[in-house]
């Protein structure tokens, strides 16, 4: 994305951050923009992390960045879960899995959905009941509907701010 003068957190990761490490799973969040990261470093930081999944956040203006990295995953590492949301795949939905080879969309408000997903990965016959979520089953796109509302704003997680290196923000 283009550098306007003002840098902002990724807010929506680190609420998913949240809810995933909630769960007791490791998280390492990486926003490339602050960090000034290329493909190269992100490839090095998955050979040193060697995660179960790797999400991205997806808006229309970096499709052609996110499918380079997406390929560059795949190549180093075929097993890894490749978990695709933001603004790009909610409003282009089962379109992207004509244009990259990735394994899951996560649509609109999914902090709750990327928790129920990392939890069930190796788990397919759960994932019929994620909401939100879009996944290749037999080599047919499934697409899920988005989950109830929420009644009770109480019960959201706080961003879990302490993954970002906050310097990058001043």
């Amino acid at each position: 994305a283009a550098r306007v003068g003002v840098l902002y957190p990724p807010l929506g990761l680190c609420y998913l951050t949240s809810y995933i490490k909630k769960d007791g799973h490791e998280v390492k969040l990486i926003d490339c923009e602050a960090e000034r990261y290329l493909v190269e470093d992100i490839i090095k930081e998955i050979r040193s992390f060697r995660p179960d999944a790797v999400g991205i956040r997806c808006v229309s203006p970096e499709w052609m960045v996110i499918k380079k990295i997406v390929r560059e995953i795949r190549k180093e590492d075929e097993s890894i879960a490749i978990i695709l949301g933001g603004s790009h795949i909610t409003n282009v939905r089962v379109q992207a899995f004509d244009d990259i080879d990735f394994d899951f969309g996560l649509c609109g408000e999914s902090e709750i959905s990327a928790s129920l997903l990392i939890n069930s990965l190796h788990d397919s016959a759960s994932w019929a009941d994620i909401p939100n979520l879009m996944f290749r089953k037999n080599g047919v796109i499934k697409e899920n509907p988005p989950p109830d509302t929420v009644e009770d704003i109480d019960t959201i997680e706080f961003p879990d701010r302490s993954v970002l290196d906050r310097k990058a923000y001043l």
